[in-house]
């Protein structure tokens, strides 16, 4: 399941984006993929709920 490493990738370039331009919540995350990357949107959805599970990140919207 290679999703909860896209996902841990994924959320910290949104670490560093936020920082960046000094925002401080994170409302929602819009992910573009194609068709040879073999994500599963199911898998992707539970890695991203499991990742931001008592974090900062928490209720954000993937």
């Amino acid at each position: 399941m290679h999703e909860m490493s896209v996902v841990t990738s994924l959320l910290s370039i949104v670490r560093e984006e936020m920082a960046k331009h000094d925002v401080h919540r994170l409302l929602l995350v819009r992910v573009r993929y194609g068709a040879l990357a073999n994500i599963v949107p199911e898998a992707l959805s539970f890695a991203f709920e499991a990742l931001t599970a008592g974090t900062d990140f928490e209720g954000a919207v993937l």
